[in-house]
């Protein structure tokens, strides 16, 4: 991905203006400080246990200038207690070929954590071309458990709304939020 933005950059004469940096969210350092941190599609999720999260949050913190903004999103905890994953299957079509992609939940209630599983296959007809697996596990949060983190970590919780609808509120039925945090 970051090879195919770098040569779109280039494309668009905007090499001088742009780069890319690659490295572990949890203790990059671009040294730098910049007056927002943007991370989008549950990143935050994907930060497990309590010292990953904890030590994704110092990272941005460490990256944003006093007041700077602090943009994420991640699953809503009593959405997902509420609404339970459950299994999906998606179906695609690519010129001859039909993608399948079985998604397998398993939630752990006492980790806050859902595992899903996810089945791969590419058919062209009815013979199996490709396949893969992956296991994504995401932490479902809490906004008091943010708000704790966030404060640990030397930033305040803004604003808390739905994933993209800044003027509508959060219940139990959102299961994606986004958080707008300020650094102090």
């Amino acid at each position: 991905m970051v090879a195919i933005a770098k040569a779109k950059t280039e494309a668009e004469g905007l090499s001088d203006h742009m780069w890319f940096e690659t490295g572990n969210i949890q203790n990059v350092n671009l040294k730098d400080t910049f007056d927002a941190v943007i991370c989008m599609f549950a990143v935050i999720g994907y930060q497990t246990s309590n010292e990953d999260l904890f030590s994704t949050l110092q990272t941005v913190r460490t990256h944003l200038k006093p007041k700077g903004l602090f943009i994420c999103d991640f699953w809503y905890g009593p959405a997902v207690l509420k609404q339970r994953p459950t299994e999906r299957i998606k179906s695609l079509h690519e010129e001859e070929d039909r993608i399948l992609r079985i998604a397998r939940p398993e939630i752990d209630t006492q980790k806050n954590i859902v595992s899903v599983s996810y089945h791969l296959l590419r058919l062209r007809g009815m013979q199996l071309v490709e396949e893969t697996q992956e296991l994504h596990q995401m932490r479902y949060l809490f906004k008091p458990e943010m708000e704790f983190f966030l404060s640990k970590s030397g930033m305040k919780l803004l604003h808390f709304c739905p994933f993209m609808k800044s003027d509508e509120i959060i219940n139990d039925e959102t299961w994606n939020v986004t958080a707008i945090v300020q650094a102090e």
